[in-house]
């Protein structure tokens, strides 16, 4: 659970680095100090940046792959030295069934 809060804050104030990082790269004469570029900085436009992206990142990946209705996820499977790859298998079908068929 950690992982998923800490790439979420990542995600979040990944602009603000990238910003503050290309701003003190690309500042002519003596180089700013990191509390002179914060001040100036637009934290509100930065962090909004920064929900977009996490929101649209938890959208693409919490959004799993599904079949049509009333089918059932197999996971893969370790079998006689094998991986065999998970599949959809109809649910009528029944556990047992779809097992034999991998």
């Amino acid at each position: 659970m950690i992982r998923i809060v800490l790439l979420n804050l990542m995600l979040l104030i990944l602009p603000t680095i990238l910003y503050v990082g290309y701003i003190h790269l690309t500042s002519p004469g003596p180089s700013k100090s990191l509390s002179r570029i914060l001040e100036e900085a637009p934290i509100v436009w930065l962090l909004l940046t920064g929900g977009v992206l996490a929101i649209v990142t938890l959208f693409i990946f919490a959004t799993p792959p599904s079949g049509r209705p009333g089918e059932a996820y197999h996971p893969p499977v370790f079998r006689d030295g094998k991986i065999i790859p998970g599949n959809l298998v109809d649910k009528s079908e029944g556990a047992d069934d779809a097992q034999e068929d991998r």
